[in-house]
């Protein structure tokens, strides 16, 4: 048995080490990525796939955090997100989706703070309430006023609330109408409701029914706006 000297013993030892350096060096190259959310708005599929671009051009962590960050922050149903690196190199991205609380004149999507994205698909199965605007506008205080009835606007039997020019509401329930002012609308919702569900299940029978008086509401029978 041939023993070395120290001195080539560290030589050896330095020798494997450099020539398992490149097989080490191409695991950490690999990034294994995992992005992590509840998806309903975003196409997660195609997210993962321009997350992998990112990733084959090879750039450094930073660098990839960066740009990854820069893509997500362009994707309008994405509210927050975070980028993290795990040991050896897998990459977790966490997404939260923004939470639609409306539909905006058929168009847009309406969020809690009043922020507005394009309309998707992806919400056809679930329940929003629809919102019209008669000027295609609705100012900043107008829209949290809504916005903070939406949990009550939820529950009923309403098909699409109108927003006149004139600051009305007009409740679209199952071909029939319901006519209240802002000051109804906005101070005696649970009066509406009980009117809205009345008008739903029959027990006023009338295609229009106006709210906008200090006391009582006048009924018409048409059924049309």
């Amino acid at each position: 048995l041939m023993l070395l000297p120290v001195s080539g013993m560290l030589v050896a030892l330095l020798l494997m080490s450099a020539a398992s350096m490149p097989a080490i060096s191409a695991i950490h190259d690999k990034r294994s990525i995992q992005v992590k959310g509840v998806f309903i708005l975003v196409d997660e599929a195609a997210l993962l796939d321009r997350i992998k671009t990112i990733s084959e051009r090879n750039p450094g962590r930073q660098e990839f955090i960066e740009h990854v960050y820069q893509m997500l922050n362009h994707e309008p149903y994405i509210a927050t997100s975070s980028v993290r690196y795990s040991w050896p190199n897998d990459v977790v991205i966490e997404i939260r989706e923004i939470s639609p609380v409306a539909i905006l004149n058929k168009s847009e999507l309406l969020s809690r703070d009043c922020g507005r994205v394009p309309k998707s698909d992806s919400t056809a199965h679930i329940k929003l309430v629809n919102i019209t605007t008669e000027n295609k506008s609705l100012g900043e205080n107008e829209c949290r006023h809504i916005v903070s009835l939406l949990p009550e606007l939820s529950t009923m039997p309403i098909d699409e609330v109108r927003v006149l020019a004139n600051g009305d509401y007009v409740l679209a329930i199952a071909n029939r109408y319901l006519v209240v002012s802002a000051d109804v609308f906005m101070k005696s919702i649970k009066r509406v409701k009980k009117v809205a569900h009345r008008i739903y299940t029959g027990s006023i029978d009338a295609g229009f029914v106006d709210m906008r008086y200090t006391s009582g509401m006048a009924i018409r029978k048409v059924d049309a706006l």
